[in-house]
């Protein structure tokens, strides 16, 4: 990835390039060859497929975790690390109802 220099910046594509911006800066990069279809089909993305559904599952269960703290609590780092702990014991083969008990045990002690 590589800093555009001004003085005139711009988002967008020019044939194999991506210009873009990102944390206010500007970058450049070449497009890459991967495509939805891709990871979605190709034997080599099976665990990042996998690692999306256990997150798919996570993240509801953390939401309600999270959305039963107090507001000055909450902060997105916060809601990243609980969604993190509730993959964690999900893959421990806990369900729903021990994975709350759990964190909330947790964040209360």
């Amino acid at each position: 990835m590589a800093k555009q220099i001004g003085p005139i910046f711009f988002t967008g594509c020019v044939s194999d390039l991506t210009f873009y911006k990102w944390g206010g800066q500007y970058y450049v990069r070449q497009k890459s060859s991967l495509s939805r279809n891709r990871v979605l089909h190709d034997p080599t993305f099976k665990k990042t497929m996998e690692n999306a559904g256990m997150l798919r599952k996570a993240s509801p269960v953390a939401s309600k975790i999270y959305q039963s703290l107090d507001k000055k609590k909450r902060t997105r780092t916060l809601y990243n690390k609980l969604t993190g702990a509730v993959m964690t014991l999900m893959k421990e083969g806990k369900d729903e109802n021990e994975i709350m008990a759990t964190i909330h045990q947790l964040l209360h002690d």
